[in-house]
């Protein structure tokens, strides 16, 4: 409180360079603002750069400032209420017609044809929005408001990119004056203060080309995000399990086929790269099951390298999709237990099932791979992972 009651203006007019522990003067906020959103100034090097640039009140800033108070007025005069969160009796219809922003990409057909690769029947756009927006606006899932917050818009923890609302897209992509950053045609200048609005920022931001990409890579014309494992080598992929239902099984005495991404695995990828960037190497050069299978450290990852961003993003699309109660994937391996010298027994085929869940349980396909060729049980007392090698 005492900061709070501190006034200090900072630098005169023609602006300064100040210590950026000086976090309550008004320049700082000033700095704060233009840097969120990108006006005047570069903000693409050292994010403390305080500049005489950057630290001045100026008509571009000012106007950003104007268009997002029109935006916010015109919100809170639509809905009048302190707090507005999932439980606002208009929640259910903003996502339905939020959804519909995907009907270029992520149609309704193919959330449909994942209903039926899952046996799940409510496998639908909505039911993953609703359990993707928690992952974003965190688990009271608010807009604006909250204990001691009437009215206040949610920002993100963090950055300090103004964060905002339902979907947290970054306020410079929607409000900001860098052309390299707001050309998301979409998203630039709407009204993102709105819930009904803000809702659909994840959608158009995930789905077009220019914006945040991800599920336009999983699921636009190119499909950028298709993966393979070849099942060349000895570890052999045998089958993926979507739930409770077997897909086609790949591998058998007569043929070996290669394993190809389908709908699920590209939905998965698109939403890990709505949280770690869209690259289509980080999540194309890969197949999923492949990706599950090689990253067996990912606390041993350094920052920000694409392993563990990849980490990063799989855990994310796997919270999502437990928010949404959707069904998680496993995939059926087959690999070959020696026999030791002298041989008196022929190598044996040891089979062992191994997906999300298990990976993001912290045990590496490795580990279990280990405990199928002993057949152990994960834990002292359960039943051995080894299971019957399914033939065709």
């Amino acid at each position: 409180e005492s900061e709070q009651a501190t006034f200090s203006v900072g630098c005169p007019w023609e602006g300064c360079v100040l210590p950026k522990e000086d976090k309550k003067s008004i320049e700082y906020m000033v700095w704060g603002f233009k840097n969120a959103n990108e006006i005047d100034g570069e903000y693409r090097g050292d994010p403390n750069d305080y500049t005489p640039l950057n630290t001045q009140v100026t008509d571009n800033m000012l106007g950003v400032i104007k268009t997002q108070w029109d935006h916010y007025w015109r919100a809170t005069d639509t809905y009048p209420v302190v707090t507005v969160d999932s439980g606002h009796g208009s929640y259910d219809s903003w996502i339905t017609e939020a959804v519909k922003e995907w009907d270029a990409t992520f149609t309704a057909s193919i959330a449909s044809g994942l209903a039926t690769l899952t046996d799940s029947s409510d496998f639908t756009r909505e039911k993953l929005l609703k359990g993707w927006i928690p992952e974003e606006a965190g688990p009271n899932t608010t807009h604006w408001g909250g204990v001691a917050d009437n009215y206040r818009m949610i920002g993100g923890g963090a950055d300090s990119k103004m964060s905002l609302g339902f979907t947290q897209i970054q306020s410079r992509y929607i409000y900001g004056l860098d052309p390299l950053t707001n050309s998301c045609t979409q998203l630039n200048k709407k009204d993102y203060m709105s819930p009904n609005q803000n809702v659909k920022g994840l959608p158009l931001w995930s789905g077009y080309e220019n914006c945040g990409e991800s599920i336009f890579y999983a699921f636009g014309q190119d499909k950028d995000y298709d993966g393979s494992y070849s099942n060349s080598g000895d570890d052999k992929l045998l089958r993926a399990i979507y739930g409770t239902k077997s897909a086609t099984l790949l591998v058998t005495e007569a043929v070996t086929n290669p394993f190809a991404d389908g709908d699920y695995e590209r939905l998965a990828k698109g939403i890990a790269g709505y949280n770690q960037g869209h690259s289509n190497t980080r999540w194309g050069r890969y197949s999923l099951p492949e990706m599950l299978k090689r990253l067996n450290n990912c606390a041993g990852y350094d920052e920000g390298t694409e392993d563990d961003r990849r980490c990063k993003g799989l855990k994310y699309t796997i919270d999502v999709k437990s928010t949404a109660d959707l069904p998680l994937v496993k995939y059926i391996w087959r690999v070959i237990k020696v026999s030791p010298p002298p041989a008196a027994e022929p190598d044996e085929n040891i089979c062992f099932e191994y997906g999300e869940a298990l990976w993001n349980s912290g045990h590496s396909w490795d580990f279990v791979r280990g405990k199928a060729l002993l057949d152990q049980s994960l834990a002292e007392g359960g039943e051995s992972v080894k299971i019957d090698c399914p033939i065709s």
